[in-house]
């Protein structure tokens, strides 16, 4: 089918003109050995490689003959032979490698033109004897005697040369007892416990060899089996006591030999030994036929550990009590508390608890296995006084902070072994808070808390602990800010040269000192909570406590003006009938309205609404002023020239929303109001307008409607035109 495609692919399409390979097939080599077992002396080997088609080798045609490895692959062939044979079959002679070892070879053959691989033959065991000679084992020493329960290893001589097969690597061997192959042993070295005559030879497979050793014959006889015991507490060198060790078989026709941490022991050559050092002991026994090794037996030298200890620190402050704590690992043990070398009665625990100073001392007694005495010491100091500091604490800054957190910044006793730190440890002191010496009421505890400039001072800390003295601290000035504003003014005013008025400050505590100034001079003019004056100028106080200084404001004194009072009216005006007008007056203290000898209202403001003269008298402090006002009321046969709206937005913004007359027309009985619409008809009318028109609910026809109004009194029109209504 493929032909047919390649011509009609010449035919058709004008393909190259293709050759065609010719093939050959190359069969199993034929070969008359079994096996092939070459030494130095036997190395040369013939085979035949039958193949079909000559006609069909390339010129140069090569024959390779291939090894396999020792398991049949030919991933790595060896190369053995060559032949250029152009007739079947193609003889071969090769030379096995040296390193050739193993039962499961193969071969093959394979041409080079054409490329062909050929069938490869059955497997077959090809051995290269490299080492065919006999060799040594043991030394040459022929017989052997161990212990029962003991082994021997036999190795094959070797001294670094090719007389022995230890000097070629990759072969093995087969190890016999007697006749018997060792299953397994292929090694060069063989461990035996067993008794019988033992030889190795070279393990070539089945080609017959001359590697094969001398025999050595294992005796075995009956073993020992030494045992020692240290005789005294188990593992244990007690102090003063060495641990003497004893080994079970004792025969004085043996050699002893005693061992510690594997290293012989000098002179320790008898059934017995005397340890005084640690470490691991044993002890090998020979008895001409065999040596054996007992058993180990690690020896530590035994101690005891005892501590005593006591929270917190040493020293120990009158009326206060502290415990005593003795640790130790000794077993069940026995205690003896003493003071000053003297035992104290009844003390046999591990705890002690005292309540004075003193050198104690804790003795330890072990009553099982090594009987061991041990104590330990603790001195206990008196302190031989006392350091005491108060400071401020947290961001104190004087004539500034509101409040001060006065607290202990030192406090340690003395003692011989040093200061030791007393913050923070309950040793059942009282503490006292003195303002300028003098006892604060209720300050008894750490920490004192100085809330207001009033309490400012000096102050200290004192300290009694029981049955010791009262100690007492440096002194601290506490210096607060003055918690609040002082304001200088006066309830007068200043008329003239003639007369005075008084100053006086809004702070009058008697604790404070009081300077006033003026005009920005440095010399107090008074130092009284008020001050008398009778020239203007500017005046200020200064309020001082405990060196803290509060400035007041500046008041500036002048002499009283008429034109200082004034009013939101002129001194004439007019209002329309039925209206008002309210006229407020500044600049003084009291105020007095007057219209003819009746006095009208007392405030600053006055609200008008009748023709007339008005007077107002306005009073600061003894200095006082008037102002006349004269009103006119306009008659109605006037309100023609008043303007009335003629544009309404009632868009509910609040502005503009409802047609606003003036105060004339509005709630007036006598007053009429009529709206109609461009049709003439009436929309709206009323007496008393209250300026609610038009309604929300009112429906309009387009989007700027125009309205009508007259105004009547008393049936009399007197105003009328148009209102616009924009939306």
């Amino acid at each position: 089918m493929n032909k047919i495609r390649h011509y009609v692919c010449l035919i058709l399409m004008g393909c190259p003109t293709v050759v065609f390979a010719q093939n050959i097939n190359i069969n199993a080599p034929t070969y008359l050995f079994t096996q092939v077992c070459a030494s130095p002396g036997q190395n040369n080997y013939n085979v035949q490689i039958p193949f079909t088609n000559p006609e069909n080798l390339g010129a140069g045609n090569v024959f390779t003959l291939e090894l396999s490895d020792d398991t049949g692959s030919f991933a790595n062939a060896i190369p053995l032979g060559t032949s250029t044979a152009t007739t079947s079959p193609a003889a071969v002679s090769f030379a096995l490698p040296v390193t050739t070892l193993g039962g499961s070879y193969r071969i093959r053959a394979r041409s080079s033109a054409p490329t062909a691989v050929g069938i490869s033959s059955g497997s077959f065991y090809a051995h290269y004897l490299i080492f065919n000679q006999p060799f040594f084992i043991n030394g040459l020493v022929q017989n052997v005697t161990i212990c029962a329960g003991s082994d021997y290893t036999i190795t094959v001589d070797y001294n670094g040369d090719a007389s022995s097969p230890v000097h070629y690597s990759g072969l093995t061997y087969k190890w016999y007892k007697g006749s018997s192959i060792i299953p397994g042993a292929v090694n060069p070295s063989l461990t035996v416990t067993e008794a019988g005559s033992y030889y190795a030879t070279i393990d070539y497979g089945n080609c017959p060899g001359s590697a094969y050793s001398n025999a050595v014959n294992i005796i075995v006889v009956p073993g020992l089996t030494p045992v020692i015991d240290s005789g005294g507490p188990p593992g244990a060198i007690c102090p003063d006591s060495p641990a003497v060790l004893t080994c079970s078989v004792q025969d004085p026709t043996y050699a002893y030999q005693w061992y510690r941490d594997a290293f012989p022991i000098s002179g320790a050559t008898t059934f017995a030994y005397t340890a005084a050092v640690a470490g691991a002991y044993y002890v090998t026994v020979d008895n001409s036929s065999c040596t054996a090794q007992s058993n180990s037996i690690d020896l530590a030298v035994q101690d005891i550990m005892v501590t005593v200890d006591t929270p917190g620190t040493t020293i120990i402050l009158p009326g206060e009590e502290k415990i005593l704590t003795a640790t130790t690992d000794a077993q069940s043990p026995e205690y003896q508390w003493y003071r000053n070398n003297s035992p104290i009665d009844g003390e046999t625990s591990n705890v002690l608890t005292i309540s004075q100073s003193g050198d104690y001392k804790i003795s330890v007694r072990q009553t099982v296995g090594c009987l061991i005495e041990k104590d330990a010491l603790i001195s206990i100091e008196a302190p031989s006084g006392f350091m005491l500091t108060v400071a401020h604490e947290g961001d104190y800054m004087e004539c500034d902070s509101t409040s001060d957190l006065l607290s202990i910044e030192t406090f340690k006793a003395v003692t011989p072994m040093g200061e030791v730190d007393l913050i923070g440890q309950d040793i059942g002191a009282s503490y006292e808070w003195l303002k300028n010496d003098v006892p604060v009421s209720g300050a008894t505890a750490e920490n004192y808390l100085v809330a207001v400039a009033d309490d400012n001072d000096q102050y200290n800390l004192s300290i009694t602990v029981p049955n010791y003295t009262t100690i007492s601290s440096n002194y601290v000035d506490v210096k607060l800010k003055i918690d609040d504003t002082v304001t200088i003014s006066t309830t007068d005013a200043y008329c003239d040269g003639s007369s005075s008025l008084t100053l006086h400050s809004s702070i009058t505590t008697p604790e404070y000192t009081y300077n006033w100034f003026r005009d920005g001079a440095d010399t107090a003019i008074g130092n009284e909570t008020t001050l008398v004056i009778n020239t203007p100028g500017t005046y200020r106080l200064e309020v001082a406590f405990n060196g803290c200084i509060l400035e007041s404001n500046a008041l500036a004194i002048t002499p009283f003006d008429a034109s200082q009072v004034t009013a939101d009216a002129p001194d004439s005006f007019s209002i329309n009938e039925g209206d008002s007008r309210t006229v407020t007056a500044a600049g003084a203290q009291l105020y007095a309205w007057f219209k003819g000898a009746v006095q009208l209202s007392n405030s600053a403001s006055l609200t008008i609404s009748e023709e007339g003269t008005y007077l107002l008298r306005a009073t600061s402090g003894s200095c006082e002023t008037t102002k006349i006002f004269q009103v006119t009321v306009n008659d109605n046969t006037n309100l023609g020239n008043v303007l009335i709206p003629n544009v309404v937005t009632p868009n509910g913004d609040g502005i503009n929303d409802q047609w606003i007359l003036p105060n004339a027309y509005v709630n007036n009985p006598e007053v009429e109001v009529v709206i109609h619409n461009s049709n003439g008809e009436v929309v709206f009318r009323t007496f008393s307008y209250q300026n609610n028109w038009p309604v929300s609910s009112m429906v309009y026809s387009h989007k700027n409607n125009v309205f009508y109004y007259k105004i009547f009194k008393n049936g009399k029109s007197i105003r009328q035109g148009s209102i616009t209504i924009i939306q």
